[in-house]
This record gives structure tokens, C-alpha cells and sequence, in this order.
């Protein structure tokens, strides 16, 4: 697909009215919602932050008895309001009345969500993106987490959305109120809109307690993590990338190209199969496309097609620790080619209660102006050394904020 047109972009030129600088936050959904807790809470170390009622969206006669549990729980590592949400998959199944929404073909991941840069992106990204013929499912602004955005698909199904204005959540660890979710849309805006400081400052003249949102608990903190006391004995930094099982990665890996701007890393042939690595910054990669007969060979489940989802942790040896904790915990470890991890060295697998792999790295390379990929390193070995003698450690963007 040609794109001809030019877009002025904070005052750059570029060929969408958007550019994608992250991705923000996925949603998964799970047979059991508590066993998802006790795997990304209690054992990952994601922080509560709202409780969605997902059934009292339906009237009575359409709730079902036998799923016990149908909320849905967001959850964070850092300052945004979330970055992995949990869903029921069963009661999302059968309650949802539309279609669009239903999560069918293996497709485990409810959505997969890219930040821009401001509200005019996700605004003018919104009908650029109909006018492409992209299938788009709504526009507006959702609560929890006050993010507004542009949901579409792509070729696949999978459920994309565009966001700008993610809730923070600050040093006391309290979410924005529930009575404060009146200003949520379910349209595309008009702008420009009131700033977030406005809406605090309108909600506290209406009388609305700004300190009476939802604050998690954690467990004992006993473990030294480089100086401060933790329930765990690593921390979560950052999410990413996602990889996908798709029927044609060439057609999906020019659709993120050519409508999202995503840029391609390299591509890796495997058992005769063509992967492909991409890109949305200087990260090697932020999605990881395979061919959905990789995922056999793979002795992956064919319930998802999620291949994995990627969690960065502080350093290599908090990477170490997490390995050993995880494993104590009787989390399962699952092994994966080395010529599949092209930009992450040192990593380990292990599965989530959803049948979704988890995979925990401490570095990825990064890409500099010449867009190449460095020359591939050594594997890793069976056995991690306690240290590692690295010429260029800790690339990329810092983590903000304390570990906890």
C-alpha cells in the first residue's frame, strides 16, 4: 500500500498524522482471573490499580452463574495507571454482546496498545486510519485509566489501540476515584479538550475526594533488591516486546510497516520459516511476528496465539534472582531457540496460568542511525555466569521512579 501524503506532526513531516513511540499496555485474558493475580501480583510484582464489575454492564437475565469471577483487574508496574490487564476469557466469550469484541481463533490477547505522542495523533489517527480502510471499533476515552484512543484491527483480528494521556499514578499509590470517571467518551473527541489538571481541580469543586481511589497491598518486604527492600527479589521495568503467531507474516509485517509506521528490524529463518523482528524506537524490536507452524514445532499451546510476552527487569542480576525465585514459586520454565532472540542475550520463559509465555530479559540492543542490527553474538550458555563482562550494558530508556 502507497501513502503519498505528507503530515505535520509536531512540526515534522511525516507520512501518517501519528507516530508510535511505545508500546504502552496489553490486555490478556484468562480462564481463571485469581490464579492470573497470584501469577502477575503476587509472583511478578504488578500492582493492583482498579477492579472493573465487568458484569454489571449486562442486565440479569445475561449473567451466567457459573463463572465465578468476571471483573476485570488492572494492573501496573510503574507510574502508568496500567500495563497488563486481566480479563475473564470465558465470561468475555459469552457475556459480550457485540461480536467485535469476542475473542475467538486463539487470540488470547484482548487488545495491544501503542502510545503516541498527543491527543491530536490519536485524533487524526482515528479517521486517517478509516480512510485507509482499516476496520476501526471505537474512539474516545476509557475508565479506568482516562487514556484516550482509537481501537482498530489488523489483518489478523488482533485489536490494536492507538492512546495518548494515560492516568499516573503518583507517590501515594491511589488511582483517580471512581466518581471522577465522568469525563469518559465514547466517541472521538472534539479538541482541544481541558487539561488533566483542570479535571482535578473541577472534580475537587464538586466536592470529589481525590485521595479515595483504589490502593494496592503488597507482601512482606524482606528481600535486599540493590538497596531497597522488596516483596520479590527483582523489579519489573518495563513491558515488551509482544510476539505474535500469525498466518502470514509478511502481509501482518506490512501492515504495521505501511499503516503504523513500525520499521523492520531484521528477519530470521528458522526450521525454513521466515520470523520478523519490529520496531516503533530504537529498540530492537517491540513485535516479533511467526509463522503460526513455528508454534508446534515450538510445543507451544494451541489455545493462544500469543507467542510470548516480553517483561524487562532492572539488570542481570536481578534477572538471575527472578529465574530462581520463579522457579520456587513451581513456576514452569520453557525452553526457546536462541536464533529467536536476535537483541536479547540472557532470558528465560516461563508460563502465565492463561497459557501465555512470559519472557524475562534484563537488556535489549538498541538501534542507532544506520537502522542495522548489531552482528550476532555467541549463544548463551546452559550455565549463566554469577557476572557478566559486557562492553555495553543498560542501553535504552532508564527506569523513572523507585524500585518500589
Amino acid at each position: 500500500m502507497a501513502i503519498a501524503s505528507r503530515y505535520n506532526v509536531g512540526g515534522v513531516w511525516l507520512p501518517r498524522p501519528f507516530k508510535i513511540r511505545r508500546l504502552g499496555h496489553i490486555g490478556l485474558t484468562l480462564e481463571d482471573i485469581d490464579e492470573g493475580l497470584r501469577f502477575y501480583h503476587d509472583l511478578l510484582g504488578f500492582k493492583v490499580t482498579d477492579w472493573y464489575p465487568f458484569e454489571e454492564r449486562f442486565p440479569e437475565h445475561m449473567r451466567k452463574p457459573q463463572f465465578r469471577d468476571t471483573k476485570t483487574v488492572f494492573t501496573r508496574f510503574a507510574g502508568d495507571h496500567h500495563s497488563v490487564v486481566l480479563l475473564n476469557r470465558p465470561a468475555h466469550a459469552v457475556l459480550e454482546p457485540d461480536p467485535s469484541r469476542r475473542y475467538e481463533g486463539g487470540i488470547t490477547v484482548q487488545q495491544i496498545s501503542w502510545q503516541a505522542g498527543t491527543l491530536r495523533e490519536v485524533v487524526n489517527a482515528d479517521q486517517w486510519l478509516q480512510d485507509q480502510g482499516v476496520a476501526t471499533q471505537r474512539a474516545g476515552r476509557d475508565m479506568p485509566g482516562s487514556n484516550w484512543h482509537s481501537y482498530f484491527y489488523d489483518l489478523n483480528g488482533y485489536i490494536n489501540e492507538l492512546y495518548y494521556g494515560m492516568e499516573q499514578i503518583g507517590w501515594n499509590g491511589v488511582s483517580k476515584p471512581f466518581a471522577m470517571h465522568y469525563r469518559l467518551f465514547e466517541q472521538r473527541p472534539q479538541i482541544p479538550q481541558m487539561s488533566e489538571y483542570a479535571e482535578v481541580n473541577e472534580a475537587l469543586a464538586h466536592g470529589i475526594d481525590s485521595a479515595s481511589g483504589y490502593r494496592d497491598e503488597d507482601g512482606e518486604e524482606r528481600y535486599d533488591v540493590d538497596g531497597v527492600l522488596l516483596a520479590r527479589p527483582f523489579k519489573v521495568t518495563q513491558i515488551g516486546p509482544l510476539g505474535l503467531f500469525v498466518p502470514d507474516v509478511a502481509a501482518t509485517a506490512a501492515f504495521y510497516q505501511q499503516l503504523l509506521g513500525f520499521r523492520l528490524t531484521e528477519t530470521v529463518t528458522w526450521n525454513g520459516l521466515e520470523c520478523a523482528f519490529l520496531r516503533v524506537n530504537t529498540e530492537h524490536h517491540s513485535l516479533a511476528l511467526f509463522p503460526l507452524a513455528a508454534r508446534e514445532r515450538l510445543g507451544l499451546s494451541t489455545a493462544t496465539t500469543t507467542a510470548y510476552l516480553g517483561l524487562q527487569v532492572a539488570n542481570y542480576a536481578q534477572l538471575r534472582a527472578a529465574r530462581d525465585f520463579l522457579r520456587s514459586h513451581g513456576c514452569r520454565e520453557v525452553p526457546w531457540p536462541d536464533e529467536l532472540s536476535p537483541g536479547v542475550d540472557y532470558a528465560f520463559q516461563v508460563m502465565d496460568p492463561g497459557g501465555h509465555l512470559v519472557r524475562l530479559y534484563f537488556q535489549m540492543d538498541q538501534i542507532g542511525w544506520d537502522g542495522a542490527p548489531r552482528p550476532k553474538r555467541p549463544g548463551v550458555p546452559d550455565e549463566w555466569p554469577e557476572v557478566l563482562d559486557m562492553d555495553d550494558p543498560y542501553l535504552g530508556p532508564p527506569f523513572l521512579g523507585p524500585l518500589g
